[in-house]
């Protein structure tokens, strides 16, 4: 069965709907696909938690009207895509509005997306989305953690930060397609890749298609 948790705001609510999770082992074996979606009117914040398929694919949605945050996850998806954002217009100064899938950190918020010390792998499936921000902290930042999926697709877009960065020791493995497009209005980095990072793309069957793009845009 596939479970989705949502949070919003209305009327006298005064909460911030942000989403935390610490602490929880989620072991499934679904005999077919399915999928958890958590889509927070604030922030997402999973930390010291697993997340595992042991049969059909899991798919991982997380959608934040503010930043996403992992610290100390390990997921496996079996195959399942891993999702940061949703599709939604992100306009800034100097870049415009674009169509993207992305979260959308506006001032205030910390890092549109921030992985931390983690392991996420999706196997044959995707890792795409990213994080932007409209303020002064990093759209996309990952440190001490590895990523793996057959496709990894990660895009941001800042105004007043950088754009992605890979601070250090981050594992980018791919067996088919890795991309990685930061974009920012300041004088920070579009792209930065730190020490002790690797990027991969290693793929078996010699596809035609496989490829390595990296692109920094530093717009200001």
């Amino acid at each position: 069965t596939s479970v989705t948790l949502a949070t919003a705001t209305g009327g006298a609510n005064a909460q911030s709907g942000t989403i935390r999770a610490d602490a929880i082992t989620l072991n499934l074996s679904p005999a077919t696909p399915v999928s958890l979606t958590l889509k927070s009117h604030a922030d997402i914040l999973l930390s010291n938690s697993t997340r595992r398929s042991g049969g059909a694919a899991l798919t991982l949605n997380l959608d934040a009207g503010g930043g996403i945050h992992l610290d100390r996850m390990n997921v496996n998806t079996a195959g399942g895509d891993i999702v940061f954002g949703s599709l939604r217009s992100i306009c800034t100064a100097l870049q415009g509005c674009s169509d993207l899938v992305s979260t959308t950190g506006g001032p205030g918020s910390f890092a549109g997306l921030r992985i931390d010390a983690s392991t996420l792998r999706a196997g044959n499936g995707r890792i795409f989305g990213g994080g932007s921000s409209l303020g002064s902290t990093t759209a996309t930042r990952i440190a001490d953690s590895t990523l793996q999926a057959r496709d990894i697709a990660l895009n941001a877009r800042a105004e007043g930060s950088a754009a992605i960065e890979l601070a250090q020791n981050v594992i980018l493995e791919s067996s088919h397609r890795l991309l990685l497009d930061g974009r920012t209005d300041s004088g920070a980095n579009g792209l930065a890749v730190g020490p002790g990072s690797r990027l991969n793309v290693r793929d078996p069957a010699q596809a035609a298609d496989a490829l390595m793009h990296l692109q920094g845009h530093n717009l200001s």
